[in-house]
């Protein structure tokens, strides 16, 4: 997607000169200000999203040395995919589930995995009627 993403955003968005008539524009923004990292990284999370849940097993916090599996949904897959593919440097590297050094909960790196999600859905439903993002 980014080599395709280099090749054609000019043709997609670019305008010739700054103050031009929105009217002319080949698919207008809706806003001044897009994000396009946050909706760069949502295209990712909708990319692996039937990515199979992993059950990596987690220390007790109670201690004594059992392990237990981590169930639940996709949300670490998916974050740990992205960050393993991922070559540029984005602020999902900080919230590495697998990093003993991070200071996020689980439920926060859920979260926030579970926004982009959904995120992806309304963009593509706005871009079929043709507004951007």
């Amino acid at each position: 997607f980014d080599d395709w993403w280099e090749d054609h955003w000019k043709d997609l968005f670019g305008v010739e000169s700054k103050g031009v008539d929105l009217t002319k524009m080949k698919f207008p923004l809706s806003t001044k200000q897009p994000k396009t990292e946050a909706i760069r990284i949502s295209w990712l999370v909708w990319m692996h999203r039937d990515s199979a849940p992993d059950y990596v097993s987690r220390m007790s916090r109670y201690g004594g040395g059992t392990h237990y599996s981590n169930r639940g949904s996709n949300h670490f897959a998916i974050a740990r995919k992205i960050i393993a593919t991922e070559k540029r440097q984005t602020y999902l590297a900080l919230l590495d589930p697998d990093d003993p050094t991070n200071e996020n909960d689980d439920k926060v790196i859920s979260s926030l995995i579970g926004r982009y999600k959904r995120r992806p859905k309304k963009t593509t439903e706005n871009v079929c009627e043709g507004m951007f993002p």
